[in-house]
């Protein structure tokens, strides 16, 4: 059944993928296909389809607070405030990246891409890891292996917290 068809998954917060959708489209233009694309962080499709597409449920039927939510993130105010959280998240991570690299170097602070707003950089150690929640995972660079952990650099995330995870850092 699935033979005939094929199936690609674009974007992918995990991987913090920028794919370019127009060459896909392109490529799979009179194949039968299927394109899931996942645009939970940053992402952006510009004329879409679906938009005016009837979905094949109710919309916002799960939630009684979903419609209101979706009538208020479809306004010019909530787009003026998406915009400032993501300018925020995205100025905020930069800040983290480049404070790690100028105080603590051997950590190797990075970022995916410059509209990643999760850095990465030498696991810290438990103290840090743990105080922090950060998340961790076994990384392969230049032939050789290292634990490292990542920041999700999200709204609530704010300079006095970086600031406070960097003292931190300073003291370990």
């Amino acid at each position: 059944m699935f033979s005939r068809r094929r199936f690609l998954g674009a974007g992918g917060a995990g991987l913090l993928a920028i794919d370019d959708l127009d060459q896909i489209e392109k490529t799979l233009q009179g194949r039968a296909s299927y394109v899931h694309l996942d645009a939970a962080l940053f992402g952006r499709r510009h004329n879409a389809e679906y938009i005016h597409h009837v979905p094949g449920t109710i919309t916002c039927s799960r939630d009684a607070v979903k419609p209101a939510e979706f009538y208020y993130f479809t306004t010019s105010a909530a787009r003026t405030k998406q915009i400032e959280a993501a300018e925020l998240m995205l100025g905020n991570a930069e800040y983290l990246r480049s404070e790690l690299n100028r105080n603590f170097p051997a950590l190797s602070a990075a970022k995916a891409n410059p509209l990643s707003n999760t850095v990465y950089f030498k696991s810290p150690g438990d103290a840090i890891v743990k105080k922090y929640s950060l998340a961790t995972m076994t990384l392969e660079h230049d032939g050789k292996t290292d634990e490292y952990a990542h920041v999700v650099v999200m709204p609530h995330v704010t300079k006095e917290v970086l600031a406070e995870l960097l003292t931190d850092l300073g003291k370990s």
